[in-house]
């Protein structure tokens, strides 16, 4: 079952870029720590979180702001001035929501349905590949310069 957007606010193109801009002091005291933990510092993401730039891609029907998609890469060079890890992860987890509107609807639910802010990224793979059972995890065969998988970052 699709969940409507429950937003009823309207936010401008304006706004979502102001919130970038003000999220970036924060970032820029948070740039060392985040190089040092080598990935996105939980405060960052729930700051990225409570300003909804990350709705951005999401679709509507699952609480999107239904804005124009390059609006992203406005707020991510915004983001960029703050910290450069944590625009480029910004971008790849809302372009991904955004390629996932593109997929069937069940599964846009499967993704979305539970929480519209949940993080998702993958690589893309030119080649053929396949991903097999084996001990531990997967074992990838094929070719191509990355493999084919996907992770989620449940927020």
């Amino acid at each position: 079952m699709t969940r409507q957007a429950d937003q009823t606010k309207v936010l401008t193109p304006e706004e979502l870029l102001g919130r970038a801009s003000r999220l970036v002091p924060a970032l820029k005291e948070r740039a060392g720590y985040t190089e040092e933990l080598r990935r996105i510092p939980d405060e960052t993401l729930e700051d990225l979180k409570a300003s909804e730039l990350y709705r951005i891609g999401v679709p509507k029907r699952f609480g999107g702001l239904d804005v124009d998609y390059a609006l992203m890469l406005e707020a991510g060079a915004l983001l960029g001035a703050g910290c450069s890890a944590t625009s480029w992860c910004y971008c790849l987890w809302t372009a991904h929501a955004w390629l996932v509107g593109f997929w069937p609807l069940k599964a846009q639910e499967e993704v979305f349905a539970e929480n519209p802010d949940v993080l998702i990224s993958s690589s893309l793979n030119a080649g053929k590949s396949t991903l097999e059972p084996a001990s531990g995890g997967l074992k990838r065969q094929g070719d191509g310069s990355f493999p084919a998988a996907a992770m989620r970052q449940s927020g």
